[in-house]
């Protein structure tokens, strides 16, 4: 029988954010990622995707917070 874990078990196993295993789950990314109502249960033995590193971007939060609000020195 086939053990199942959490995505915060498995964001801790990994070591990674949950958001990033939702959304990798979200994309099948994750071999036998079952959806069970509003949660995902990841097998076990499931390997760990490759999450791509973007380190030239800027947060969405940032540029909004430039954009929006100007100081006045």
């Amino acid at each position: 029988m086939v053990q199942y874990m959490t995505i915060p078990e498995a964001a801790v196993l990994w070591q990674t954010s949950p958001t990033a295993i939702r959304v990798s789950c979200a994309e099948h990314q994750i071999g036998g990622a079952v959806r069970f109502g509003r949660s995902w249960l990841i097998p076990e033995t499931a390997q760990k995707p490759e999450f791509p590193i973007n380190r030239d971007a800027k947060p969405a939060v940032k540029r909004a917070w430039d954009k929006k609000f100007q100081y006045v020195g």
